[in-house]
């Protein structure tokens, strides 16, 4: 179908200008609303616009018909999706976007019902437009105002970032009464933040961390009311939120030594603290924390070069107010950051408390696997599996025997690679961005397992007990060999 699309597309790019994609569907313009209806045998309505590059739109699809939930997809002039949503329009409508436009041309609007694929869409009227917004310039550590002055309006700022950055964004000085919602784009319109926030003093939601820019570029930045919150904590309807104030708060990254003890005290003056290391995809990493018994908890964001958060750990959630994560699999290879700031299990304000932390992010103490030397391990109820490391090579295959050495463990193998490269089916998740293959049982017996490795690279091997009881897993030992399968 997609094809069809591309080259009919094609065809009329050829031959003639915007009112011609009117045969791929209807032509919208910008500001101007425009209704339709979906039914059993028309379950979406595909509209065509044409864009500028640099063109800063929204889209808003809400019902007419009660029952409609709405859904509605932005692709580009190729057909590919960019963006979707469902209910950011509140009350089960879609509001999508701001998404700025990277390249000129004739792009769609799919409006449907959510979700695509469900076997029971909903349908109905609605109403549909697309709107070219303009932003204002944000910069960095200066207090923007931003107005909302009806429950549809979005406040759009632009922001340039000079990567590689981490950035907060605070919103502050709340005029009415409701909540706002906060969301971060970067230049690829990739969302990198999403935030609420209330004028109600007890209504908590937890802080998000800040984002990431692994390189230069201008961030998109949207505010709006949170239309699906209609009362206040006490039940007094909220009017919305008409003003504000929000601000871009970098956070420096000093360079961090792996293997080495970083320490600290957060506080007021000091809320958060950023680092950052040069990674690649052969490390196999052990990441430990604690905070002092006299301070408040901490938590630590670990962010990949691509921007997204790869890995986060907090005190909060433990026993003993530290964390040990080992192994930790660095996924690609370039600049990470790493995040460190007060914390809570509530998210309840932070104000007026400090933490003393340490951390240590060094190398992955885990055992490697070798082909042909057989190990033996075990596990219980507090350590659920035992993971090993395997350096493995393209094309190889290799034949895993898992038995039990106690009466009741059941042999449950799982198997994790590296990155795939883009469009690599192979493995036991086609389509997944990272090769993962595995077997799982529930009778205490020996099992084996061949697999073909699809790149080169560090694997993880996780070994656990298929056999549980009414509190869970259940202690058990097990042998493991590994051998290379020639053929």
């Amino acid at each position: 179908m997609r094809r069809l699309f591309l080259l009919t597309l094609l065809c009329l790019m050829l031959t003639s200008p915007i009112a011609a994609y009117a045969q791929l569907g209807d032509v919208l313009t910008y500001g101007s609303p425009v209704s339709g209806t979906l039914t059993a045998e028309a379950l979406e309505r595909r509209y065509i616009f044409e864009a500028a590059e640099g063109d800063i739109i929204t889209a808003r699809m809400s019902a007419v018909t009660q029952d409609l939930d709405t859904f509605v997809t932005l692709l580009d002039p190729n057909g590919a999706t960019i963006l979707a949503d469902d209910d950011s329009g509140g009350n089960r409508n879609s509001l999508l976007g701001p998404v700025r436009v990277s390249t000129a041309g004739a792009y769609m609007l799919v409006a449907s019902s959510c979700c695509p694929g469900s076997p029971e869409p909903s349908t109905g009227e609605y109403t549909l437009v697309i709107d070219r917004v303009a932003a204002q310039t944000l910069a960095v550590g200066s207090a923007t105002p931003f107005e909302l002055p009806v429950g549809e309006s979005i406040a759009v700022f632009t922001l340039d970032v000079q990567g590689p950055a981490l950035v907060r964004f605070d919103v502050s000085g709340l005029q009415g009464s409701g909540n706002v919602i906060l969301t971060a784009f970067d230049a690829q319109n990739t969302q990198r933040s999403y935030d609420v926030r209330s004028s109600d003093p007890n209504t908590l939601f937890y802080p998000t961390p800040p984002a990431y820019a692994p390189s230069s570029g201008t961030f998109l930045i949207a505010i709006r009311r949170d239309l699906s919150s209609t009362t206040d904590s006490t039940g007094a309807p909220m009017t919305g939120i008409s003003a504000g104030v929000v601000t871009a708060l970098p956070i420096a990254l000093v360079p961090y030594a792996l293997g080495t003890t970083q320490t600290g005290t957060l506080d007021d003056a000091t809320p958060s603290l950023g680092y950052s290391f040069t990674g690649d995809t052969s490390s196999l990493l052990s990441l430990a924390g604690s905070a002092t018994a006299d301070s408040g908890d901490f938590e630590l964001w670990l962010y990949s070069p691509d921007g997204n958060i790869n890995y986060s750990a907090s005190t909060a959630y433990t026993d003993n107010s530290a964390f040990n994560i080992d192994p930790l699999q660095l996924g690609s290879a370039g600049t990470y950051a790493m995040l460190v700031q007060r914390t809570n299990e509530t998210g309840a304000a932070l104000t007026g408390s400090s933490s003393a932390f340490s951390f240590t992010l060094g190398g992955s103490t885990v055992s490697s696997l070798i082909p042909g030397q057989a190990i033996t391990g075990s596990v219980d109820a507090v350590n659920l599996e035992r993971t090993y490391r395997l350096d493995g090579v393209a094309g190889q295959r290799l034949r895993f025997t898992i038995a039990p050495t106690s009466d009741v463990f059941a042999p449950s193998l799982f198997i994790q690679g590296p990155e795939l490269p883009v469009g690599d089916d192979s493995g036991g998740n086609v389509g997944a961005p990272v090769f993962s293959a595995s077997m799982s049982s529930a009778t205490s017996a020996t099992f084996t397992y061949e697999v073909t490795l699809p790149v080169t690279g560090v694997y993880l091997v996780r070994v656990s007990n298929g056999i549980f009881n009414a509190t869970g897993p259940v202690a058990g030992d097990f042998s493991l060999l590994l051998e290379a399968v020639s053929g």
